[in-house]
Protein backbone atom coordinates (compact mmCIF):
# COMPACT_ATOMS: atom_id res chain seq x y z
CA UNK A 1 0.00 0.00 0.00
CA UNK A 2 1.76 2.79 -1.30
CA UNK A 3 0.26 5.63 0.46
CA UNK A 4 2.16 8.94 -0.07
CA UNK A 5 0.74 7.99 -3.94
CA UNK A 6 -2.70 6.48 -3.35
CA UNK A 7 -5.13 8.75 -3.05
CA UNK A 8 -8.24 8.62 -3.03
CA UNK A 9 -10.96 8.01 -6.51
CA UNK A 10 -13.46 10.15 -7.82
CA UNK A 11 -16.12 11.03 -5.58
CA UNK A 12 -17.83 13.74 -7.94
CA UNK A 13 -21.41 14.16 -6.74
CA UNK A 14 -21.14 12.02 -3.72
CA UNK A 15 -22.40 13.12 -0.14
CA UNK A 16 -20.11 12.50 2.36
CA UNK A 17 -20.46 12.85 6.51
CA UNK A 18 -17.20 13.37 8.73
CA UNK A 19 -17.75 13.21 12.11
CA UNK A 20 -14.65 15.17 14.17
CA UNK A 21 -14.20 17.09 11.37
CA UNK A 22 -13.19 20.61 13.46
CA UNK A 23 -9.74 19.44 13.59
CA UNK A 24 -6.97 16.82 13.39
CA UNK A 25 -7.74 13.41 11.29
CA UNK A 26 -11.35 14.47 10.72
CA UNK A 27 -10.69 17.88 9.32
CA UNK A 28 -7.81 16.23 6.75
CA UNK A 29 -10.36 13.49 5.58
CA UNK A 30 -12.95 16.08 5.00
CA UNK A 31 -10.08 18.12 2.52
CA UNK A 32 -9.22 15.07 1.21
CA UNK A 33 -12.83 13.94 -0.14
CA UNK A 34 -13.90 17.52 -1.22
CA UNK A 35 -10.80 17.34 -3.07
CA UNK A 36 -12.20 14.33 -4.89
CA UNK A 37 -15.29 15.79 -5.52
CA UNK A 38 -17.38 14.74 -2.69
CA UNK A 39 -19.75 17.29 -1.32
CA UNK A 40 -19.18 17.25 2.32
CA UNK A 41 -21.29 17.64 6.00
CA UNK A 42 -19.19 18.73 9.13
CA UNK A 43 -20.21 17.43 12.32
CA UNK A 44 -18.50 17.72 15.42
CA UNK A 45 -18.47 19.89 18.81
CA UNK A 46 -15.77 23.04 17.74
CA UNK A 47 -17.88 25.29 16.29
CA UNK A 48 -15.25 27.85 15.28
CA UNK A 49 -12.81 24.78 14.26
CA UNK A 50 -15.52 23.16 12.39
CA UNK A 51 -16.08 26.78 10.18
CA UNK A 52 -12.43 27.00 10.02
CA UNK A 53 -12.27 23.84 8.30
CA UNK A 54 -15.53 24.59 5.94
CA UNK A 55 -14.16 27.79 4.47
CA UNK A 56 -10.80 26.05 3.78
CA UNK A 57 -12.54 23.01 2.07
CA UNK A 58 -14.68 26.40 0.18
CA UNK A 59 -11.53 27.90 -0.54
CA UNK A 60 -9.59 24.87 -2.01
CA UNK A 61 -12.27 22.85 -4.02
CA UNK A 62 -15.59 23.33 -5.30
CA UNK A 63 -17.63 21.01 -2.54
CA UNK A 64 -20.70 22.39 -1.26
CA UNK A 65 -20.26 22.39 2.70
CA UNK A 66 -22.38 22.39 5.63
CA UNK A 67 -22.07 22.55 9.22
CA UNK A 68 -23.50 20.55 11.51
CA UNK A 69 -22.73 21.35 15.47
CA UNK A 70 -23.67 18.33 17.23
CA UNK A 71 -22.01 14.97 20.01
CA UNK A 72 -22.66 11.71 17.93
CA UNK A 73 -22.88 10.45 21.68
CA UNK A 74 -26.74 11.85 22.38
CA UNK A 75 -29.29 10.22 20.50
CA UNK A 76 -31.05 13.22 19.45
CA UNK A 77 -28.30 14.99 18.48
CA UNK A 78 -27.61 12.02 15.78
CA UNK A 79 -31.10 12.23 14.42
CA UNK A 80 -30.85 16.05 13.86
CA UNK A 81 -27.99 15.93 12.08
CA UNK A 82 -28.48 12.72 9.59
CA UNK A 83 -32.04 13.97 8.90
CA UNK A 84 -30.58 17.38 8.27
CA UNK A 85 -27.67 16.01 6.11
CA UNK A 86 -30.55 14.46 4.39
CA UNK A 87 -33.18 16.71 3.70
CA UNK A 88 -30.36 18.96 2.41
CA UNK A 89 -28.72 16.98 -0.14
CA UNK A 90 -31.36 14.21 -0.82
CA UNK A 91 -29.17 11.31 -0.34
CA UNK A 92 -26.03 10.17 2.08
CA UNK A 93 -23.53 8.10 0.51
CA UNK A 94 -20.23 7.81 2.68
CA UNK A 95 -19.94 8.27 6.40
CA UNK A 96 -16.54 8.52 8.30
CA UNK A 97 -16.96 7.94 11.78
CA UNK A 98 -14.00 9.60 12.99
CA UNK A 99 -15.44 11.58 16.24
CA UNK A 100 -13.19 10.32 19.48
CA UNK A 101 -11.81 11.69 22.29
CA UNK A 102 -9.32 10.09 25.03
CA UNK A 103 -9.37 10.18 29.28
CA UNK A 104 -5.30 9.69 30.13
CA UNK A 105 -6.15 8.21 33.84
CA UNK A 106 -4.41 5.71 35.07
CA UNK A 107 -6.39 2.18 35.40
CA UNK A 108 -6.70 2.80 38.88
CA UNK A 109 -7.74 6.12 39.14
CA UNK A 110 -10.07 6.07 36.00
CA UNK A 111 -13.73 7.11 37.69
CA UNK A 112 -16.66 5.72 35.49
CA UNK A 113 -17.98 8.89 34.65
CA UNK A 114 -14.46 9.71 32.52
CA UNK A 115 -14.95 5.75 31.48
CA UNK A 116 -18.66 6.22 30.22
CA UNK A 117 -17.97 9.54 28.13
CA UNK A 118 -15.32 7.89 26.16
CA UNK A 119 -17.31 4.97 25.47
CA UNK A 120 -20.01 6.85 24.86
CA UNK A 121 -18.59 8.90 22.10
CA UNK A 122 -16.21 6.36 20.93
CA UNK A 123 -17.95 3.76 20.26
CA UNK A 124 -21.94 4.39 21.07
CA UNK A 125 -21.17 7.13 18.89
CA UNK A 126 -20.19 5.32 15.59
CA UNK A 127 -22.97 2.74 16.46
CA UNK A 128 -25.77 5.82 16.37
CA UNK A 129 -24.63 7.64 13.44
CA UNK A 130 -23.21 4.14 11.30
CA UNK A 131 -27.52 3.19 12.05
CA UNK A 132 -29.08 6.20 10.83
CA UNK A 133 -27.04 6.96 8.36
CA UNK A 134 -27.58 3.13 7.19
CA UNK A 135 -31.27 4.03 6.97
CA UNK A 136 -31.25 6.45 4.90
CA UNK A 137 -28.36 4.98 2.26
CA UNK A 138 -30.92 1.74 2.38
CA UNK A 139 -33.05 3.96 0.46
CA UNK A 140 -30.65 4.82 -2.25
CA UNK A 141 -29.15 1.82 -3.05
CA UNK A 142 -26.09 1.63 -0.54
CA UNK A 143 -23.53 3.48 0.31
CA UNK A 144 -20.03 3.10 2.73
CA UNK A 145 -19.35 3.89 6.01
CA UNK A 146 -15.49 4.27 7.01
CA UNK A 147 -14.74 3.58 10.77
CA UNK A 148 -11.25 5.24 12.10
CA UNK A 149 -10.04 3.09 14.26
CA UNK A 150 -6.61 2.74 16.32
CA UNK A 151 -3.89 0.78 16.80
CA UNK A 152 -4.64 1.30 20.27
CA UNK A 153 -6.76 -1.71 19.80
CA UNK A 154 -4.80 -4.12 19.43
CA UNK A 155 -2.73 -3.02 22.72
CA UNK A 156 -1.73 0.20 24.22
CA UNK A 157 1.26 1.08 25.85
CA UNK A 158 -0.07 3.41 28.56
CA UNK A 159 -2.57 4.80 30.62
CA UNK A 160 -6.08 4.84 28.36
CA UNK A 161 -7.94 1.78 29.07
CA UNK A 162 -11.36 3.22 28.45
CA UNK A 163 -9.96 4.43 25.00
CA UNK A 164 -8.02 0.76 23.92
CA UNK A 165 -11.53 -0.82 24.81
CA UNK A 166 -13.56 1.45 23.15
CA UNK A 167 -11.27 1.04 19.24
CA UNK A 168 -11.32 -2.45 20.02
CA UNK A 169 -14.92 -2.70 20.60
CA UNK A 170 -15.38 -0.57 16.73
CA UNK A 171 -13.41 -3.76 15.75
CA UNK A 172 -15.96 -5.96 16.44
CA UNK A 173 -18.82 -3.34 15.66
CA UNK A 174 -17.08 -3.14 12.04
CA UNK A 175 -17.13 -6.34 11.50
CA UNK A 176 -21.14 -7.25 12.83
CA UNK A 177 -22.31 -4.08 11.14
CA UNK A 178 -20.45 -5.08 7.79
CA UNK A 179 -22.12 -8.28 7.50
CA UNK A 180 -25.64 -7.31 8.65
CA UNK A 181 -25.57 -4.46 6.24
CA UNK A 182 -24.13 -5.79 3.23
CA UNK A 183 -27.77 -7.17 1.96
CA UNK A 184 -28.48 -3.36 1.75
CA UNK A 185 -25.57 -2.67 0.05
CA UNK A 186 -23.92 -0.44 2.23
CA UNK A 187 -19.77 -1.74 3.45
CA UNK A 188 -18.72 -0.91 6.46
CA UNK A 189 -14.70 -1.05 6.67
CA UNK A 190 -11.94 0.29 9.17
CA UNK A 191 -8.72 2.51 9.31
CA UNK A 192 -6.91 1.87 12.35
CA UNK A 193 -3.63 4.45 11.85
CA UNK A 194 -0.61 4.93 13.59
CA UNK A 195 -0.10 8.04 16.28
CA UNK A 196 -1.06 11.26 14.64
CA UNK A 197 0.58 14.24 16.03
CA UNK A 198 -3.26 16.07 16.44
CA UNK A 199 -4.25 18.69 19.32
CA UNK A 200 -6.00 15.73 21.18
CA UNK A 201 -2.89 13.55 21.26
CA UNK A 202 -0.98 16.78 22.31
CA UNK A 203 -3.20 17.64 25.20
CA UNK A 204 -2.54 13.90 26.67
CA UNK A 205 0.82 12.98 26.11
CA UNK A 206 3.90 14.82 27.05
CA UNK A 207 6.47 15.87 24.54
CA UNK A 208 8.78 12.99 25.12
CA UNK A 209 6.54 10.19 25.07
CA UNK A 210 4.66 11.95 21.81
CA UNK A 211 8.18 12.05 19.87
CA UNK A 212 8.98 8.59 21.40
CA UNK A 213 5.79 7.04 20.03
CA UNK A 214 5.48 9.30 16.65
CA UNK A 215 9.14 7.51 16.09
CA UNK A 216 7.37 3.66 15.90
CA UNK A 217 5.67 1.85 13.65
CA UNK A 218 2.40 -0.12 13.97
CA UNK A 219 4.41 -2.90 15.44
CA UNK A 220 6.10 -0.75 17.87
CA UNK A 221 9.31 -0.94 15.70
CA UNK A 222 11.89 2.37 15.85
CA UNK A 223 11.62 4.39 12.50
CA UNK A 224 14.89 5.36 11.36
CA UNK A 225 14.28 9.06 12.28
CA UNK A 226 11.58 11.75 13.43
CA UNK A 227 12.25 15.35 12.84
CA UNK A 228 10.09 17.94 14.62
CA UNK A 229 8.62 19.68 11.35
CA UNK A 230 4.74 19.41 11.84
CA UNK A 231 2.85 18.00 8.14
CA UNK A 232 0.14 19.83 6.30
CA UNK A 233 -3.70 19.17 7.70
CA UNK A 234 -4.40 17.47 4.57
CA UNK A 235 -1.80 15.37 5.08
CA UNK A 236 -3.74 13.41 7.55
CA UNK A 237 -6.36 12.82 4.86
CA UNK A 238 -3.78 12.52 2.55
CA UNK A 239 -1.81 9.73 4.42
CA UNK A 240 -4.89 7.71 4.90
CA UNK A 241 -6.15 7.40 1.21
CA UNK A 242 -4.69 4.20 0.49
CA UNK A 243 -7.23 2.69 3.34
CA UNK A 244 -10.08 4.99 2.60
CA UNK A 245 -10.07 4.29 -0.97
CA UNK A 246 -10.47 0.41 0.00
CA UNK A 247 -13.25 1.37 1.77
CA UNK A 248 -14.90 3.72 -0.75
CA UNK A 249 -14.34 1.40 -4.50
CA UNK A 250 -17.88 0.44 -4.78
CA UNK A 251 -16.09 -2.90 -6.44
CA UNK A 252 -15.43 -3.88 -2.65
CA UNK A 253 -19.06 -4.66 -2.30
CA UNK A 254 -18.33 -8.49 -2.15
CA UNK A 255 -15.98 -7.57 1.15
CA UNK A 256 -17.94 -7.88 4.09
CA UNK A 257 -15.21 -6.03 6.39
CA UNK A 258 -11.84 -5.50 5.94
CA UNK A 259 -9.43 -3.61 8.93
CA UNK A 260 -6.59 -1.93 7.59
CA UNK A 261 -3.78 -0.90 9.73
CA UNK A 262 -2.09 2.28 8.22
CA UNK A 263 1.57 3.05 9.49
CA UNK A 264 2.32 6.52 8.92
CA UNK A 265 3.98 9.82 10.79
CA UNK A 266 3.24 13.28 10.39
CA UNK A 267 6.72 14.73 10.26
CA UNK A 268 8.40 14.52 7.23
Amino acid sequence: MQLGGVIVGNLDGQVAIVTGAARGIGAGIALELAARGAHLALMGRTVPALEETAERIRRETSAQVSLHPGDVSKEECVERVVGDVFKRFGKIDVLVNNAGIVDPAAFLDIELAGWSSVIATNLTGVFLMTQRAARCMRGGGGGAVVNICSIDAYGTDGPGASYSAAKAGLLGLTKAAATELAAINVRVNSVSPGWVRTQMVEEFVSPNALKHMLGRDTRGRPRSSVSGRPGKLRDHGHRLAGGLRYALEPVRVRVASAIAVVSYRTYS
